[in-house]
């Protein structure tokens, strides 16, 4: 290949290693080389003696080499699923979702272990395990046996596929949940931040809320599209506060549903990685890339480069799509 075409490289693996390509910053030259990923929070870890996790730190250079976050975007297959969901209730995605009745007033998706096994008592799916994922698993589960919140409904478990079958499918059960529940928790795992089910549930009319993360994707903001928890009594607080005051959780979901459908497409991911900003601006019905609008000159370019990286990911760029690393290039 010509060796002044920028090469964009984004690492989608979990944690927060430093990594580089030398070879290619050899032949194109380092300038010319760009590393994004995922995970930019290191030594994030679980603490014994809080009974939480420590949240480490935010690291964006090594070295010489600057690293552009490139967080989970939504899912268009989700996206898809949740508006054929909702046609089937006579609605579309522009309804204002977060205001259909939901019967569920607490939900976390991950399991409890069904009995305490020797090496399984923190809980999880298959060989995954999480302390912090199952002590809110356990603190949901204990709100309907506490005097004061005994009548709410909760959920903590599994809905829809786990794993590998729940990153490349969508389980009408997954949807359905998600579109049932008023609070929706999402919970980092232990050693690192990012999840797929941030956007999920905030695209689905959900109030979100969040362990505390530093690595919050951009124009998402604490108390106005989503809300922050820090500990055990804060997440009980939050959970007693918002279920009484409905406004204010609709308020927040409608807000945090807007910035995730317009801001955080696969197609915006690209955009903020190769161009430094978002190019195009989407409506919050939109199922694909074919109802936004250009809001840059770079339009035909920005095109030429999304056919790139479509190309170079068989053109499921993170659309449920479960690799680990994916090198663009940008035609001149």
């Amino acid at each position: 290949m010509p060796p002044t075409w920028p090469i964009f490289i984004i690492d989608y693996t979990d944690t927060a290693t430093p990594f580089s390509c030398p070879q290619i910053e050899r032949a194109v030259g380092a300038a010319n080389v760009y590393y994004s990923r995922r995970s930019v929070v290191h030594d994030r870890s679980w603490n014994p003696s809080t009974g939480w996790v420590d949240l480490g730190r935010k690291v964006l250079q090594h070295g010489r080499q600057v690293v552009q976050p490139a967080p989970y975007p939504v899912r268009t297959d989700i996206v898809q699923a949740l508006d054929e969901q909702l046609q089937l209730r006579n609605l579309t995605l522009s309804y204002p979702i977060e205001e259909l009745p939901r019967s569920l007033d607490v939900v976390h998706l991950w399991p409890l272990p069904s009995k305490q096994v020797k090496g399984q008592g923190s809980g999880g799916v298959g060989t995954f395990h999480s302390n912090l994922r199952t002590t809110v698993s356990k603190i949901v589960k204990s709100l309907g046996r506490q005097p004061a919140t005994k009548n709410l409904r909760t959920f903590a478990g599994l809905a829809g596929e786990a794993s590998g079958l729940g990153r490349t499918g969508v389980s009408p059960d997954y949807i359905e949940t998600m579109l049932d529940a008023k609070l929706f928790l999402v919970v980092q795992r232990d050693a690192w931040e990012d999840h797929y089910r941030l956007m999920e549930a905030m695209i689905h009319g959900c109030m979100v809320l969040t362990d505390r993360m530093l690595s919050l994707p951009p124009g998402l903001q604490n108390g106005t599209h989503l809300i922050e928890f820090t500990s055990e009594s804060d997440l009980r607080h939050l959970i007693s506060y918002y279920l009484n005051h409905p406004a204010e959780r609709l308020a927040i979901a409608g807000r945090g549903r807007e910035v995730a459908m317009s801001q955080h497409r696969s197609w915006h991911r690209l955009e903020e990685i190769i161009f430094g900003r978002k190019v195009t601006d989407c409506s919050v019905s939109g199922i694909d890339r074919l109802g936004c609008t250009t809001n840059s000159r770079s339009a035909s370019r920005a095109t030429s480069v999304l056919t790139q990286c479509m190309l170079a990911s068989s053109g499921k760029w993170l659309e449920g799509w479960d690799a680990s690393l994916l090198i663009c290039f940008a035609v001149q």
